[in-house]
């Protein structure tokens, strides 16, 4: 007897004991966008398991709908461009940035291969086509951020150019270009290498080197971050705890693997792919945060870019307001 109500006391604790994971939904541009391969390895690498979480994966064209699904409930957690976050309406007290993934601007502005004879500078992109991510009623994507930026620093407002929405793909990126439906577009790696090894496209600003983006922005860029609704951070605590663990683990997996290592653990297949993923990567692994960690000459550049697409009449709330790094801290 004493047997049985022992094996009947084990089937029903079984799941606690067992450790099941916890399932945790996070919402991303992409697949297979360079500033947020922290996020995408944390499930390959099995760095969600190992704090006892399984992640599913949620991929968007662009920040504000990233944002847009977490905030609607769709998600736990979103990553996703800083600014576009501050951008976002009515945001502020409702969700937090946890923690740094990248911390250049890492966008390329690109332009057609057929017109390297007419455009030279970004002020030639004047009456051009531009291609960046998509955006929504609540606000812009960061890419379209750094190209009105990058328009203003050569005397061209947004309203000199035409914005179309291309995904955030090589594929969408490839197809608006080949077509001619876009002059230039804003994209990230590994797109931006693939469209250059292609010869579809050409690189007018790169900003992933420290170097560049100190030119540009006199600082540092707080880009891409991870973040989470307040109720989530207050009722669900454990989570957080977890998955901040996963993605420290992750960030760390990175400085210690080289690039091929990297592709394999993403399960990249095509041979053309994989190589450029590869290269691009051993070029620019420089950009990912080591430890998570926030830093004021970061969100610096992060305000100078807000201020300027603004022209100084917004600034949108205090960067810190909207961080929360009890998990990872800051530095000066």
């Amino acid at each position: 007897m004493r047997a049985v109500i022992a094996w009947f006391l084990l089937c029903i604790c079984w799941p606690s004991a067992a450790g099941a994971p916890m399932p945790v939904t996070i919402a991303l541009p992409g697949p297979g966008t360079l500033p947020y391969l922290p996020i995408d390895l944390m499930p390959k690498i099995g760095a969600d398991k190992s704090e006892g979480v399984q992640v599913t994966l949620r991929h968007f064209g662009g920040g504000p709908l990233v944002i847009k699904d977490m905030m609607s409930g769709n998600s736990d957690f979103a990553a996703l461009g800083f600014s576009a976050l501050a951008e976002t309406a009515g945001i502020e007290g409702k969700a937090y940035a946890l923690a740094s993934l990248v911390q250049v601007p890492a966008y390329t502005l690109m332009v057609s291969s057929r017109m390297k004879s007419k455009v030279k500078s970004p002020a030639d992109l004047r009456g051009r086509s531009i291609g960046v991510h998509s955006g929504s009623k609540g606000g812009k994507s960061t890419g379209q951020h750094i190209t009105e930026f990058l328009l203003g620093r050569a005397g061209v407002s947004p309203q000199d150019v035409n914005f179309i929405s291309a995904g955030q793909n090589y594929k969408a990126y490839s197809a608006a270009l080949l077509s001619g439906a876009a002059d230039a577009i804003i994209t990230n790696e590994p797109s931006a290498t693939r469209l250059e090894a292609a010869g579809i496209a050409y690189r007018l600003v790169d900003l992933h080197d420290p170097t560049a983006t100190r030119k540009y922005f006199g600082s540092l860029f707080q880009y891409t971050q991870l973040c989470a609704r307040t109720d989530v951070i207050q009722h669900q605590t454990d989570k957080v705890n977890r998955v901040m663990a996963a993605l420290i683990s992750s960030l760390k997996w990175i400085q210690k693997h080289n690039a091929r290592e990297v592709a394999e653990r993403m399960g990249i297949q095509d041979q053309e792919e994989r190589d450029t993923f590869i290269r691009a990567l051993e070029k620019h692994r420089a950009m990912f945060s080591p430890d998570g960690v926030f830093s004021a000459e970061a969100l610096a550049g992060t305000a100078a870019l807000i201020k300027a697409v603004h022209e100084g009449e917004h600034e949108g709330p205090g960067l810190e307001r909207l961080i929360n790094d009890q998990w990872v801290g800051s530095r000066q």
